[in-house]
C-alpha cells in the first residue's frame, strides 16, 4: 500500500496501540463517527438563507490567488547571526519506509550544508521501535534530535533527558508546544488550521458561496483535527449558508473500503457536492467508486499529495489538493537545531501553503521543494 502520508506515520504507529492513543481534539458539534461499510456523518448546518456575501467571496479569491502562487522565499528568512559549527552530529529518528527515507535524504541535503554528520535512526513505525530509537539517542549524545510525529505520552522521559543533557530535538507533526525538551515544532497545529481555511477558500469560491461540504476525516492521525477545524469553520465563516459537515472513518479504511464510506455518506446526503480529504490517500479509488455510484459531479479538495492523487488531477478526477512540503519541514528543524547550538532565538514562523491544481501542477512528482532554492536560501540564512 503506497504511503500513509509523508508527515504523519508516528501517528499512525500510535493508533496500532490503543493505550498510548490519546484523543486530543474534539470534533465539534458537527461531527460524526463512521460506521459500517458506509459510516456516517452530520447533515446540513446551514446558519442563514443567505449565500456568501460578495465581500466574502472576494477576500476567499484572494486567498487563493496567493495560495495558487508557488512560493519563492522559505518561510525563515532570519539570518542566525552567529557563525555555526562544523563537525556537530545530528540525529534522525526514520520510520524506515519510502516516504521516511525521503526524509532522511533531505535531512543529509541540510547537514551537508553545515558540515554536519547526519545519524538517522531506523524503526519500523511501531511505539516499541520508536521508544528504542529515542532511548539509542539519549545513550548516543547527539548534539542534536529531529523527529516527526511521535507522540510525546511515548517519548516524554527521553525528552526530559535531553533537556537535562542541554541536547535541542525539534519536531514535526505534533499537537504539543516547545518546551519540556522540544525545542521547536513545525506543521503544529494553528499551521494546519492556516492549511485548512485554504482548502475552505477553494470550496466557497469555486461553488459560488452556496455549496455543501464534507471534511474527510481520520481520527486516529491527531494532527488532521485542527485542519479539519480550520476547513469546516472557515467554510462557514466566509459562507453562512453553506453546509460545513464531518465524516469520520478509521485508518484501517485506507486502501481498504474508504471510497464506499464515503459513496454512502454522500448517497445519504445528496446535497454535498464538495469532499475535502484529510489526507489525499483516502480518495485512492475514490473517483472509480464515485462514478460507479452516479455521482461525477463531486469534486475533491485534497491535502498532502501522492503519485496517484497527481495524477487524478492531471486527469480532471480531483480539482485541488495542498502540497507538502517536505524540505521546508525538514530544513525549518535543522535551523532550528543550529540555532539552539549557538544561542540564539528561535524564529517560528509558518509553512507556505500551495494549492495545485491541473493547471499550475509540476511535471515532477516526486520530492521536490516547494521553495526552487531552498537549499541556497538556507546557506544564506546560515551564513554559508
Amino acid at each position: 500500500m503506497y504511503t500513509l502520508m509523508r508527515r504523519y506515520r508516528g501517528a499512525w504507529a500510535l493508533a496500532l496501540a490503543a493505550a498510548l492513543c490519546l484523543m486530543l481534539a474534539a470534533c465539534g458539534s458537527n461531527s460524526s463517527s463512521g460506521s459500517g461499510s458506509g459510516g456516517s456523518g452530520s447533515g446540513s448546518t446551514a446558519a442563514s438563507t443567505t449565500g456568501a456575501s460578495n465581500a466574502t467571496i472576494a477576500e476567499a479569491k484572494a486567498l487563493l490567488d496567493k495560495a495558487r502562487t508557488r512560493p519563492t522565499q522559505i518561510p525563515t528568512q532570519t539570518p542566525v547571526g552567529k557563525p555555526i559549527p562544523t563537525g556537530k552530529t545530528l540525529s534522525f529518528i526514520s520510520c524506515g519506509n519510502e516516504d521516511c527515507t525521503n526524509q532522511a535524504k533531505v535531512v543529509k541535503q541540510a547537514t551537508d550544508i553545515l558540515g554536519w554528520k547526519l545519524i538517522v535512526h531506523n524503526t519500523d513505525g511501531t511505539p516499541p521501535t520508536l521508544k528504542s530509537a529515542f532511548d539509542q539517542v539519549v545513550r548516543e549524545k547527539p548534539d542534536g534530535l529531529i523527529y516527526n510525529a511521535t507522540d510525546r505520552s511515548l517519548i516524554n522521559n527521553e525528552l526530559l533527558q535531553l533537556q537535562a543533557l542541554k541536547i535541542p530535538a525539534a519536531a514535526c507533526c505534533i499537537l504539543q508546544k516547545p518546551g519540556q525538551g522540544i525545542t521547536f515544532v513545525s506543521e503544529g497545529p494553528q499551521d494546519e488550521v492556516a492549511k485548512g481555511k485554504v482548502m475552505a477558500a477553494w470550496f466557497v469560491v469555486d461553488s459560488g458561496g452556496k455549496g455543501s461540504t464534507v471534511y474527510v476525516d481520520i481520527p486516529d492521525f491527531k494532527i488532521l483535527a485542527p485542519l479539519g477545524d480550520g476547513y469546516v469553520n472557515e467554510s462557514k465563516r466566509l459562507c453562512p449558508a453553506c453546509s460545513a459537515a464531518r465524516l469520520e472513518i478509521p485508518f484501517t479504511s485506507l486502501g481498504k473500503d474508504a471510497p464506499n464510506r464515503i459513496v454512502s455518506y454522500l448517497r445519504a446526503h445528496p446535497d454535498v457536492k464538495y469532499v475535502a480529504l484529510a489526507i489525499d490517500q483516502i480518495g485512492t479509488g475514490l473517483p472509480a467508486a464515485l462514478k460507479a455510484a452516479g455521482l461525477g459531479d463531486v469534486k475533491l479538495i485534497g491535502e498532502s499529495p501522492t503519485a496517484t492523487s497527481y495524477q487524478y488531477i492531471r486527469s480532471g478526477l480531483q480539482s485541488v489538493t495542498a502540497v507538502y512540503d517536505m524540505y521546508g519541514d525538514m530544513f525549518s528543524q535543522v535551523d532550528a537545531v543550529a540555532r539552539a547550538l549557538v544561542g540564539v532565538p528561535q524564529v517560528q514562523s509558518s509553512p507556505n501553503v500551495w494549492l495545485v491544481d491541473k493547471d499550475n501542477i509540476l511535471a515532477d512528482q516526486g520530492v521536490f521543494p516547494m521553495v526552487a532554492d531552498n537549499n541556497a536560501q538556507y546557506a544564506k540564512v546560515w551564513g554559508r
